[in-house]
């Protein structure tokens, strides 16, 4: 496991956009992460275009933070109810 996180952290480090790597490799860590439990369940994968909630959970990774579920739902409910706060 040292050796992964030791790899993954000279990655990083050689990266000239730091931010971005930490994004996408986060986000990309959640996918693969979700897709072996939903294949475990005989489900599709995840599609960020296809299915609401994979959008909604994958809207959680922004590049600037990480959003928590619950502001994310949040968010959502409101634009669901036409809320404009």
């Amino acid at each position: 496991m040292s050796i992964y996180f030791d790899s993954f952290e000279a990655e990083l480090k050689d990266s000239s956009d730091l931010e971005a790597n930490i994004f996408h490799k986060a986000k990309k860590e959640f996918i693969d992460f979700a897709n072996h439990i939903l294949n475990a369940c005989q489900m599709a994968p995840v599609e960020e275009e296809k299915y609401e909630l994979d959008g909604v959970l994958c809207g959680c990774f922004q590049k600037d933070e990480m959003y928590s579920l619950a502001d994310v739902l949040e968010q959502y409910l409101d634009a669901e109810n036409g809320d404009d706060e």
